[in-house]
C-alpha cells in the first residue's frame, strides 16, 4: 500500500506541474508589479484547485499511513518494509519541501473563503472572521505537514527491526 501512495504522490506532483503549465495569468499592471517586486512579495496567485489537491493528498496520505501503522503491529518483520518506508519518507519530505516553496512563492488571497468547497463547512460552523483569523493558507499547510511528518516517523520506527537483548 505504501508503494501505491508513492505512485499517488508522484502522480499529483506531475498533475500540478501539468495544470500550472496550462494556466495563463493576466499580467499585473506595471505599478502593481513594481510595488510587489520591490517588497519582495510574490506576483503569481495560488490556484485554489492546486491548493485543495495538496491538502487532500496530505490528509489521504496520513489516513493511509495510520491504517498501515495499525496493520504493521500485527505483521512479522520483512526486510523490504524498512526500504519501502524510507523511500516513502524521502519522497514525502521532498514533496512537502517543494510544496512549501510552491505555496510561499504565490499570492494567497481568495483561497480560504466560503466559495472554496474545502472550507465551506468549517466557515459555516465557526464564522468567516473567526475561521480566517486562525486558519491561513500557510498555517494549514505547515500544520498538516508537521502532523504527517510525525506519522511518517512513527511508521518508520515501526519498520525498524526490534532486536532482543537491547
Amino acid at each position: 500500500m505504501i508503494l501505491i501512495l508513492c505512485v499517488f504522490d508522484i502522480a499529483i506532483v506531475f498533475w500540478i506541474l501539468w495544470y500550472e503549465g496550462r494556466i495563463q495569468y493576466e499580467p499585473l499592471l506595471e505599478e502593481e508589479y513594481n510595488i510587489l517586486s520591490r517588497m519582495g512579495l510574490p506576483t503569481i496567485p495560488l490556484s485554489e484547485t492546486v491548493y485543495n489537491t495538496i491538502i487532500v493528498a496530505i490528509v489521504v496520505n496520513m489516513i493511509v499511513l495510520i491504517i498501515e501503522s495499525k496493520k504493521r503491529h500485527k505483521r512479522k518483520y520483512n526486510k523490504s518494509d524498512l526500504t519501502i518506508a524510507f523511500t516513502y519518507f524521502t519522497l514525502i519530505m521532498s514533496c512537502m519541501l517543494w510544496g512549501s516553496f510552491y505555496i510561499s512563492s504565490r499570492i494567497h488571497s481568495g483561497i480560504i473563503n466560503e466559495d472554496n468547497s474545502l472550507f465551506r463547512f468549517p466557515i459555516w460552523i465557526f464564522g468567516k472572521e473567526l475561521f480566517t483569523s486562525v486558519v491561513t493558507v500557510t498555517r494549514l499547510y505547515l500544520s498538516l505537514c508537521i502532523i504527517h511528518l510525525c506519522v511518517c516517523l512513527f511508521y518508520l520506527y515501526l519498520c525498524i527491526p526490534k532486536r532482543k537483548g537491547l
